[in-house]
């Protein structure tokens, strides 16, 4: 009888063949992140002992203290002072800003003009939408201003049919005011 003899595969594969392109090197990736391991913490060292440097060039430059205690109190700037605490006198204007925006009042009683809540002015706004644009005709057509007559739909011939012209006769639009 023969003898066969069996061959392990090694770390090339049975009968020695030579690795794929698809299997990595492993140990070239590790010397890669150790390298750049090695570049981010050198990287950082170098800069704290910058900024250290920079740091200590300029408190070399300032001027040394005063010595005198009158010297070194803070100083308050000359007279008027218009704003003795300007944080409290801006709360307390925006605090007066959101009290006239939330509250009922007239801005010119004689002429009949008077503020709303800003949330009542919205719901009024959403029940009854906004106010047609006034179209103003004037004398400088010819200047280029546009008049009542230009604004109609027969006046743009490529625009398609508005909501009122694609209705029947009499019948209302199907999708309603445009806002």
């Amino acid at each position: 009888m023969s003898e066969s003899r069996h061959h392990d595969a090694g770390p090339h594969g049975a009968g020695g063949e030579q690795p794929l392109d698809r299997d990595l090197r492993f140990r070239g990736i590790a010397w890669f992140t150790a390298g750049l391991v090695a570049l981010v913490a050198v990287t950082g060292v170098l800069m704290y002992l910058l900024v250290g440097w920079l740091e200590g060039r300029e408190i070399s430059k300032d001027p040394p203290p005063p010595v005198l205690p009158e010297a070194r109190a803070p100083h308050l700037p000359p007279a008027p002072r218009l704003q003795a605490d300007p944080l409290t006198e801006l709360r307390d204007l925006r605090a007066a800003e959101e009290g006239e925006l939330a509250s009922w009042g007239w801005v010119d009683e004689a002429a009949g003009i008077a503020r709303i809540p800003v949330e009542r002015a919205m719901e009024l706004l959403v029940e009854h939408g906004l106010p047609a644009p006034e179209v103003v005709a004037s004398e400088g057509a010819a200047e280029g201003a546009v008049g009542e007559a230009d604004l109609s739909p027969s006046a743009s011939p490529d625009v398609g049919p508005g909501p009122s012209q694609s209705a029947g006769a009499g019948e209302p639009p199907a999708e309603g005011p445009r806002r």
